[in-house]
């Protein structure tokens, strides 16, 4: 690339679209104007306004969790940075590749460089260390020192972000270093770098072999697996050949699994753990809650991903009998290539079928019991019936996600995804990530009271027209944080210090009444009889290019 004229905050923008980023999600600040000089180039990513920062990181991690591909997310200084905590968290912990780029109060004082301080608050905004505001949360962070390796810094920022574990880079960008003039690192490639999958070595690869064809009850525990969605196919195959049932460990993250098909034994793996001998954890940093159930003492432990060590989490004490440093989806392909099925093959196989089929019998009898009245699974599955299956599910519903796991059925991949349920206010920008990689899909949020009025209902609807993304978001309306209460009654058998003031939103807000007031299709739907025809008028607006918004009262 020609960089004759150019500046070095024109140059990282080069960049950034040379390494595969189509989207910028920026809130602006004083900091970025070379920045915004470089995003208005015609070959510069597409800017995607974000009226606050959550929202903005939200969606570049619902994008990069459908696509696989790191989009930039661009935030004003300290303060900027600061907002963006709880969805750092949840890109880390969920390994989601994210390139952050946050301005950095000038340099200089006196006018000695171009873009040297010129307003009162850059003394403000001028704080010690500021990368060590997400260091916690971040793969790497640095500061760009000089324009001289813009090329380089970029390059590692890629390389990073993409892990393993994938998660956020970081990049301070002094206001200085963005005017200087551009440079080139000719022997740093345009794209970013490809990766093979590793497997198993062959005398790990037949000692599993061995493991799987002794187990008279194995079970294979994953979260995010389906990430790649040709591996919903992979471990299919290798569930059918072996024989294995599959459940997927809450927080499932991605659609992992068709959740009809008959090896497939639901959201948690501590009814099933008693009975195992072998567990095949893949593509999983929380297999089990271990204060509720542990494998046996004389099953048998095997740890398949690319990070074995989970060295982000200060105490992870899930101490595999066996840990495979491999990509999961290529050691079960090898795996199944290479076993040799038999009549173990088929007891297990009709086993694991006859517990899917009581375990869906007990979910079906969940809704039916509740015929009159609005329950997380009667909205569910109303969702369900009324997008069909090639609907794409945002989920961040928190504690009535085993509902719409059970109930909202998906069984295509790449048709599910949520994260690790920790930072609250994800899914209002994550499924504008979401549509804005699968257009031509419909999209629909699932997203709990609480968790609505952290997503920033107003600055993600703004974005959503911003960027022409129109969707659905229903909320799961029951007054307040059900994670709370439950949290109490956890730890303290009928706690009548328990107070509605602690848990309740009194009086509820008006949630249809404020996106009504943005622009959206909004209702408000308080009994069932209303529920189908709702959501068909809001998917109706959505198909004509409004977004829409239903508050939903479950009980």
């Amino acid at each position: 690339m020609d960089t004759e004229g150019l500046e070095t905050g024109e140059r990282l923008v080069e960049r950034l679209a040379a390494g595969g980023v189509e989207y910028v999600f920026a809130t602006f600040g004083t900091d970025h104007p070379t920045l915004v000089k470089g995003l208005s180039r015609d070959a510069a990513p597409t800017t995607v306004l974000a009226s606050d920062e959550t929202v903005a990181a939200s969606a570049a991690h619902g994008y990069a969790q459908v696509t696989g591909d790191p989009q930039a997310v661009l935030v004003h200084v300290d303060v900027g940075t600061a907002n963006l905590g709880p969805a750092l968290h949840n890109a880390s912990r969920s390994h989601v590749p994210m390139l952050v780029l946050a301005g950095r109060t000038p340099l200089t004082t006196r006018g000695e460089r171009p873009g040297s301080r010129s307003i009162f608050v850059h003394w403000y905004q001028d704080v010690y260390d500021q990368q060590g505001l997400v260091r916690e949360y971040a793969n790497w962070t640095y500061e760009l020192e000089t324009g001289a390796n813009v090329d380089r810094v970029l390059a590692r920022a890629f390389d990073t972000a993409e892990g393993p574990p994938a998660g956020p880079s970081y990049l301070t960008l002094p206001r200085e270093v963005l005017r200087e003039p551009a440079e080139t690192s000719p022997d740093v490639g345009t794209g970013r770098r490809e990766t093979a999958p590793a497997t198993a070595s062959r005398e790990t690869r037949e000692r599993l072999l061995d493991l799987l064809d002794s187990a008279e009850d194995p079970l294979v525990v994953t979260s995010y697996l389906g990430r790649e969605e040709a591996a919903v196919g992979t471990l299919v195959e290798f569930a059918e050949t072996v024989g294995v049932p599959v459940v997927e460990a809450a927080p499932a993250f991605d659609m992992n699994f068709p959740r009809d098909h008959p090896l497939h034994l639901g959201f948690g793996a501590e009814p099933w753990l008693d009975d195992a001998d072998l567990v095949l954890v893949a593509a999983c940093d929380v297999p089990w809650v271990p204060s509720r159930a542990t494998p046996g003492e004389d099953a048998t432990v095997v740890h398949v991903d690319p990070d074995t060590e989970k060295g982000q989490y200060p105490l992870w004490d899930f101490r595999p009998d066996l840990a495979v440093r491999a990509d999961p989806a290529t050691v079960l392909a090898d795996l199944a290539a290479r076993y040799e099925p038999g009549e173990r093959t088929e007891d297990r196989t009709a086993r694991a079928a006859e517990r899917h089929d009581a375990l869906r019998e007990s979910w079906n009898d969940a809704v039916d019991d509740d015929p009159d009245r609005i329950t997380p699974a009667v909205l569910s599955r109303a969702i369900g019936e009324a997008v069909g299956p090639e609907a794409v599910i945002v989920d961040e519903t928190v504690t009535n996600t085993v509902s719409v796991l059970r109930h909202l059925e998906r069984t295509e991949p790449g048709t599910y995804y949520s994260y690790c349920s920790s930072g609250l206010g994800w899914a209002l920008g994550a499924s504008i990530g979401v549509k804005l990689a699968r257009p031509d899909r419909t999209v629909v949020t699932t997203v709990g009271d609480g968790s609505f009025v952290f997503g920033n209902p107003l600055a993600a609807a703004a974005t959503v027209r911003a960027c022409g993304a129109p969707h659905l978001w229903v909320v799961y309306d029951n007054g307040g944080w059900r994670a709370v209460s439950d949290a109490v009654h956890d730890q303290y058998e009928d706690p009548d210090f328990l107070d509605d003031a602690f848990t309740r939103f009194d009086p509820s807000p008006d949630y249809a009444g404020a996106m009504a007031g943005m622009g959206c299709h909004a209702e408000r739907v308080t009994e069932p009889e209303d529920l189908a025809p709702a959501l068909d008028r809001a998917l109706e607006a959505v198909e004509s290019g409004t977004h829409a918004v239903l508050d939903v009262a479950v009980e």
